[in-house]
């Protein structure tokens, strides 16, 4: 009886992988999406997905999707150049963009700013703790964080045709930053923080 029980929940686990997980979207903004797509045209997408046990359902326009996959059919491309916001690239060249996107949110960490910012603010915070401009130090750390050379580690799978496209390297670089100056603004806040706090404690 056991194992009946046993079997029964492994095909009640593969019906809604199979049921929930076949249909993809890939977004504009290198996000993807997994469920199964109810409808879609030339406006909207419709997919229903799966969380916390519950069946959701969601609708996306049509202008922020790249291409929708059902299950057993070939991907079909939404995205369209007609150069409007986000819609400039050919479809060639917006499928490499999405490439170093998806490339740089999986691959690409940046600590080292995070804690970088944690230990130069945390002096600027001690010594300017009773100081105004101790909140410049957040500032100008990020920001010459956010110049700074950017080293690309890009997917092992990706072929150097790919990766070497200027587009590919623009997706990946602007992901890459964006994650960089987060890193460098929080470590520096939580850094100022720390500084100020012990300036305080001890003068």
């Amino acid at each position: 009886m056991r194992n009946l029980i046993v079997f029964l929940c492994l095909i009640l686990s593969v019906g809604t992988s199979i049921s929930y997980g076949q249909d993809t979207l890939v977004l504009l903004n290198g996000d993807i999406r997994n469920g199964h797509i109810t409808h879609y045209d030339s406006v909207s997408v419709t997919y229903d997905f799966q969380k916390r046990k519950k069946t959701n359902t969601r609708t996306l326009s049509s202008e922020i999707i790249f291409s929708i996959k059902k299950e057993n059919s070939p991907v079909q491309i939404i995205y369209t150049q007609n150069g409007s916001f986000n819609h400039q690239l050919s479809v060639p060249d917006m499928e490499v963009y999405l490439f170093g996107i998806q490339d740089a949110k999986l691959q690409y960490k940046a600590p080292w700013a995070f804690w970088g910012g944690v230990a130069f603010n945390a002096g600027v915070g001690y010594l300017l703790y009773d100081n105004f401009w101790a909140a410049a130090g957040p500032l100008m750390y990020s920001v010459g964080i956010g110049i700074s050379k950017i080293k690309m580690h890009p997917s092992a799978h990706r072929s150097v045709q790919i990766t070497s496209n200027p587009f590919y390297q623009e997706g990946y670089l602007k992901i890459a930053r964006s994650k960089k100056v987060y890193n460098a603004l929080s470590g520096s806040l939580f850094g100022l923080i720390i500084g100020m706090s012990a300036g305080y404690a001890t003068n």
